[in-house]
């Protein structure tokens, strides 16, 4: 390498370079083997990588549990009749949006009908929102209320304007929100986790498993979005859309030889095991063409 193109390379890698595209939203990082943004021509070479289904060495998935919750779920199968498209009411959930798949939604409203939460706490808000707000008002009338609280640092108008069942919407990143708020949880309560996906030095998921989870109460129930597990994370997401995720390898290492959680029951790991039993209990619709991939994560403090 000539001086000239040393000089221009140490030019371009700079400091001072960095910061100047940093404030116009843009990172420009060299391609090293340090570099948390792998290499896709090296991904392609893989062929095999999006097929093969880790042995999750160390986690139980808790098969047999999982079976029994989906029993458990399909009693409020009648309940799952969402909208398919957009209606006129802007919090009602409907099936054919870009976020939350049909089996993602029912779980989650079996969930809170199931455990019926004093209280449910939503870091991300979104579509999430409206079916949490629509279970728990079932829920009230046949016994306690429940508290919904949205945290979500950009809120969409619906949920800054507020609507019937969303009691709380903190305008905040959950990691400057104070630990005290989820260490109130109780048993059948639950948090439900949508985060930014990555694990980066003071961002949102390192609070979360490393601060929070830790600390919640024997009981409490925990949704994680996003959670592909036993496979990887969709190949398309990574080399179309760029998505260089990471939370549901903290998420495995986390639950691995871990007595204190239990899995209570992934949406992607059952499809891939019993996709007649979740046909049965989560049917799709006139109209309904899959657009998200189920994904929902579901674990419990136990201990």
């Amino acid at each position: 390498m000539s001086k000239l193109s040393r000089l221009i390379r140490n030019m371009v890698w700079s400091r001072q370079v960095f910061a100047f595209w940093q404030r116009l939203g843009v990172n420009v990082t060299k391609k090293h083997f340090y570099s948390p943004i792998p290499d896709g021509r090296q991904l392609l070479g893989q062929g095999d990588l999006w097929e093969k289904e880790s042995e999750l060495i160390g986690l139980d998935m808790n098969p047999q549990g999982q079976l029994r919750l989906l029993e458990v779920l399909a009693s409020y199968k009648e309940e799952f009749d969402f909208a398919v498209h957009k209606t006129k009411t802007p919090h009602e959930f409907y099936l054919l949006n870009a976020a939350f798949s049909l089996e993602d939604a029912a779980v989650l409203h079996g969930m809170i009908r199931h455990f019926r939460p004093r209280t449910l706490i939503e870091v991300g808000g979104g579509y999430s929102t409206f079916v949490s707000a629509r279970a728990g008002r079932l829920n009230q009338k046949q016994g306690p209320p429940m508290r919904l609280i949205c945290i979500e640092p950009y809120p969409r108008q619906t949920h800054l304007k507020g609507f019937a069942g969303l009691d709380e919407l903190i305008v905040q990143k959950v990691e400057q929100t104070e630990i005290s708020l989820f260490e109130q949880l109780q048993e059948n309560d639950i948090l439900f986790i949508d985060s930014s996906h990555v694990v980066r030095i003071g961002g949102d998921v390192n609070f979360l498993y490393l601060e929070v989870l830790p600390r919640l109460k024997k009981g409490v129930v925990i949704h994680i979005h996003d959670i592909f597990l036993p496979y990887e994370y969709p190949r398309e997401w990574l080399i179309r859309r760029l998505h260089f995720w990471t939370e549901q390898y903290l998420l495995q290492a986390f639950l691995c030889g871990n007595q204190s959680f239990e899995v209570l029951f992934a949406n992607h790991y059952m499809l891939s095991k019993h996709p007649e039993k979740m046909a049965e209990v989560f049917v799709r619709p006139a109209g309904y063409r899959q657009r998200n991939i189920p994904n929902s994560f579901w674990i419990r403090k136990v201990r």
